[in-house]
């Protein structure tokens, strides 16, 4: 069995970021890896974030996050950091921006 560690993640999204890779590929990547049996998390802060990018397309999750996933990664209060995070975000306004961005389509409506 595969771990992923904070770094492998950090990796991507450094690579989303900087858009090397995108929404898609990210989604992919984590799809891939999240609740397989081939893979398990080094970290409860690990397995959130990489779950949220298994789920980024109904969550709609966007690099405009990376931040956040970035700092949740490294911290103890990963909990607390994503929900404050996650009661921030107008999502009208990112169903708006998104509606035409094939990996969020079909949770624009």
């Amino acid at each position: 069995m595969k771990i992923i560690k904070a770094s492998d993640i950090q990796h991507v999204l450094n690579q989303w970021a900087i858009g090397e890779l995108n929404e898609s590929q990210v989604h992919s990547w984590a799809e891939d890896r999240f609740c397989v049996d081939a893979y398990d998390s080094e970290s409860e802060a690990v397995n959130e974030v990489l779950g949220r990018l298994d789920m980024m397309d109904m969550n709609l999750t966007t690099s405009e996050d990376i931040p956040i996933l970035l700092k949740a990664l490294s911290s103890p209060d990963f909990e607390s950091i994503l929900a404050t995070h996650d009661r921030q975000i107008d999502i009208s306004e990112r169903k708006l921006a998104l509606r035409l961005v094939p990996l969020y389509m079909q949770f624009c409506k």
